[in-house]
């Protein structure tokens, strides 16, 4: 289960990261879907959800020594955070957040 989560939020970066780089490369915003705000419609469930369960996984110490292994892991949430929509980068900061507390209070 853990390496599945892994490996979508690895898939998951490297699909968001290749819309949005096609998103800046073509002709303009008016031939994606748009809401009122202008933002491209983009289905981040999946990616979300993925980000949930870890954000879960973390809150165990077997779950955070098992992701403190993922060498491509801390990539993968950068890249999200820099290309995801509002509500995952939201959650990619939870997990930051989650980290640094976590770190805190091993200190």
């Amino acid at each position: 289960m853990c390496q599945h989560i892994v490996l979508a939020i690895r898939n998951e970066s490297s699909r968001v990261k290749d819309e949005w780089e096609a998103f800046l490369c073509s002709a303009g915003p008016q031939q994606q879907p748009t809401v009122p705000s202008g933002e491209k419609i983009v289905s981040d469930t999946y990616c979300f959800e993925m980000l949930s369960m870890m954000l879960a996984l973390s809150g165990s110490s077997v779950g955070r020594a098992y992701l403190s292994q993922q060498s491509t892991l801390l990539k993968d949430l950068l890249s999200l955070l820099h290309t995801g929509s509002a509500r995952v980068q939201r959650q990619v900061h939870l997990i930051q957040l989650k980290k640094k507390k976590t770190f805190v209070l091993i200190k």
